[in-house]
Formats: structure tokens, C-alpha cells, sequence
């Protein structure tokens, strides 16, 4: 009987080392194996637990940390799982939707196309369906690429999501080899040349070379313990500092002028530096190539005390961008470059959002594009 009460208050160590041959040994016997099954039983529900709460985290940091939205729905259409771009992309937050059927969530996005795509689906034969659409939603107008995946289990979930890790990994391990060849390249230039500031572009590339290196090594180590893109850590920064050192980049390409306006001045920024330098390269390379031979790039920043706001222009005078191109410019996986992986803008905006700003592109006047980098000057 004490025993007994010992199990229902818990504790399953408990044993009765009595031993008999009669109907109370048979009664000890088999309150000891019953003891001994209820303790394995509960082991065993706590490992699949901690395994399922693992894969689960495992699950929904993955999904957090990718650019493109993504919704689960259940059997019935309800929504189970719904990460922070697709809230952001859609203009929801997830304590209004979870659980509530995904026609909800339709109803505020305007769009023919997404209807008739929806209306086409059949889910005992669904697999994946993927579609561009335009859609207006809360008013604004945007082009989303819409894939739909009739799940079977588990492992297409994951693939689709370490799809996209994997094209980022890609392209972020790309950016500091950027300035790693561009210093290479200079250093060539200045040696076969013979000219007299040889010493200095050297010491100079190789401080570079070697910040670049230690950033690979950074994020390498990041993402070989299945980590999220590096996190923003922001400081008090001298921009000038950041855009110098990228200007510095490209200022022995042929055929290409770059102007820098700065205002007197200028306060500490708050701001990732390494984060923010990868955003204006990527702006750099991508007016030099749509230049190609030749062309201006002109740097302006401007401030607004009374707002904390940094505005940061990178215009060139290239062939622009296309009207309807311009809404998909910041889209995973678009590119108008050929051999374009489609994520470095889509990285840039990410970068800037998570320092609370916005990255904007319109046409410059004559010609060309200009891409506004908008950031507070202080945190908070």
C-alpha cells in the first residue's frame, strides 16, 4: 500500500525486494513489472518529446530566418505555422491568424491571378505548384512568387527550407571574396605599373585581404553550426569611414568617376559596419555592371536631425531599370543578370530592415538608378 501511494505520487523507483512463493509473491511480482513498464514508458515519452521539441526549434528557427514567407496549413485550411516574413510581406501579425482558416488571409490580398491559381488546385494530386502574381495588399501593389507544396511528410518541408539556406550560405560566402580580387587586382595594377605608391596600396590591400579572410573564416564558422545569417551587432560607426573603405574598392576601375557628398559633421551611426559595407558593395557591383564600360557613381548622404534619420543615395547613369522590373528588385531569386543568383538585393533589404530601415530604388535624372539607403542614426 505505501508503495502504491509512493507511484501515484510519482516516483517510479520504487521496488518491493520482498520475496514469496504464494498469491502475495505473484501480487509483489507483477506491481514490480508494472512499476518498471510505467518508468520506461515515461523515458520513452520524454526522449520522443525532447526529440520532437528539438526537430520543432530546429524547424521554426529555419523558417524565421529565411527571406521568402511561409505558411503550413492543416487538413482543413486552418493555419498551424506562420513565419515573421510572411507577417511582414502580408502585413499581418501571427496572433491574428494562427488558427484561422487561410481564406482569411486571402481576402486581403487583391489579386485575379492568385485566385485563379488557388481555384486550380487539387489536393489529393498536389505536389508543387509555383506561380508570379501581381497582388495589391493593404493598398500597395507587389509581385509575389507564390509556390504551393502539398506535403507528404516531413522531409520536403525541410528541403524547401534548407533550399533557400543553402542559396544564401552561397551568396553570402561570395561577398568578401568581392573585395578580396578587387584589392588583388590593384595590387597587380600598381606593381606592373612600377608606380611609386606601391608600398602603401599594398599594405593597404593586404589589411583588406585579410579582414575579408577573417570575415569568411566568421561566417563559415557561423553557418557550420547550422546558425542563422551572422545577426545584426550594431555600434556607433563613422559612415564615412564605411563608404571611404568601399570607394577605396573601386577607385582604380577604368573608365568609372565616383563622387562621395558627405554633410559636415557627420554623427556616429548606429550600425553593423561589416553588415552595411556588404550592402554598399553590392550596390557598387551592381551599378558597375549594368555600366559596364563606363559610367559615374555618386554618393550622397543626407541627415535629418529632428527625424534620426540617415539617407544614404547610390545613383549611377546606366540604362536603369525597367518599370515593372522594379517591384521584384528586392525578391529572393530574382536577377536581371544573367549569371545573378537573385539574393544579393534581397539580402541588402534584409540587412537594412533589421538596422529599422528601408532600401528604395527609383530612376535617376537623366538616366541611370538610384538606390536610397534610409537608416536611424541612433538605436531607438
Amino acid at each position: 500500500a505505501e508503495a502504491t501511494g509512493q507511484v501515484a505520487s510519482g516516483d517510479l523507483d520504487v521496488a518491493i525486494g520482498l520475496k514469496r512463493d504464494d498469491e502475495i509473491g505473484l501480487l509483489i511480482n507483477s506491481f514490480n513489472h508494472m512499476v518498471r513498464e510505467l518508468k520506461e514508458s515515461k523515458e520513452s515519452i520524454h526522449a520522443a518529446y525532447t526529440e520532437s521539441d528539438r526537430r520543432r526549434l530546429c524547424m521554426e528557427n529555419i523558417l524565421e530566418n529565411i527571406q521568402s514567407g511561409v505558411i503550413s496549413l492543416d487538413a482543413d485550411g486552418n493555419i498551424i505555422t506562420i513565419n515573421s516574413s510572411a507577417c511582414a510581406i502580408l502585413n499581418v501579425s501571427s496572433e491574428d491568424v494562427m488558427g484561422k482558416n487561410y481564406k482569411e488571409i486571402l481576402s486581403a490580398i487583391q489579386s485575379d491571378s492568385l485566385q485563379q491559381m488557388i481555384r486550380g488546385i487539387k489536393l489529393k494530386t498536389l505536389r508543387t505548384v509555383e506561380k508570379e502574381v501581381w497582388a495589391t495588399i493593404r493598398g500597395k501593389r507587389t509581385m509575389l512568387r507564390v509556390s504551393i507544396m502539398g506535403l507528404r511528410d516531413s522531409a520536403e518541408q525541410k528541403a524547401l527550407a534548407w533550399q533557400e539556406v543553402a542559396r544564401r550560405i552561397a551568396h553570402e560566402v561570395k561577398n568578401p571574396l568581392t573585395p578580396i580580387k578587387l584589392s588583388t587586382e590593384r595590387m597587380l595594377k600598381k606593381w606592373q605599373q612600377k608606380d611609386e605608391d606601391f608600398p602603401q596600396v599594398f599594405e593597404g590591400s593586404m589589411r583588406t585581404i585579410i579582414r575579408e579572410v577573417d570575415s569568411l573564416r566568421r561566417l563559415v564558422d557561423e553557418f557550420s553550426r547550422f546558425e542563422k545569417m551572422p545577426e545584426i551587432n550594431k555600434s556607433p560607426t563613422a559612415l564615412a569611414g564605411i563608404i571611404d573603405g568601399v570607394v577605396n574598392l573601386y577607385r582604380d576601375y577604368k573608365g568609372f568617376s565616383i563622387t562621395v557628398s558627405l554633410p559636415e559633421n557627420m554623427p556616429l551611426i548606429d550600425m553593423d559596419g561589416e553588415q552595411c559595407k556588404r550592402v554598399l558593395i553590392n550596390l557598387f557591383e551592381n551599378a558597375i555592371q549594368a555600366m559596364n564600360t563606363g559610367g559615374n557613381i555618386e554618393v550622397t548622404v543626407d541627415l535629418d536631425a529632428a527625424a534620426n534619420r540617415v539617407f544614404i543615395d547610390v545613383a549611377d547613369n546606366g540604362p536603369g531599370i525597367r518599370e515593372e522590373d522594379k517591384e521584384k528588385l528586392f525578391l529572393p531569386y530574382f536577377s536581371t543578370k544573367k549569371e545573378g543568383t537573385g539574393l544579393g538585393l534581397a539580402i541588402a533589404n534584409r540587412i537594412i530592415r533589421e538596422h529599422g530601415g528601408s532600401l528604395r530604388v527609383r530612376d535617376n535624372v537623366p538616366r541611370g538608378t538610384v538606390f536610397t539607403i534610409e537608416m536611424p542614426i541612433k538605436e531607438g
